[in-house]
């Protein structure tokens, strides 16, 4: 893999709901993570490791909330 040594800016194809703008995802060194609206100049940072802590969240809550209703329609 390559280093990343200088921003990388890229358009993605989701948007927000409240605009309908899509997300501009900026991934910095330093294991850095931006997003903004397209067209927007406000950029909100986290860490790789922070969202990666999210998304494993998010995921374990969903598999959860499909074998609770698994377990729900068993009972029934």
């Amino acid at each position: 893999m390559t280093p990343l040594r200088k921003a990388v800016t890229r358009l993605s194809t989701d948007t927000l709901l409240r605009h309908g703008r899509p997300i501009v995802v900026i991934l910095g060194p330093g294991s850095l993570i931006g997003f903004r609206e397209h067209g927007r100049r406000k950029v909100v940072t986290t860490t790789i490791g922070a969202c990666m802590s999210l998304a494993y969240k998010q995921t374990t809550a969903a598999e959860r909330a499909a074998k609770l209703a698994a377990k729900k329609v068993r009972k029934a």
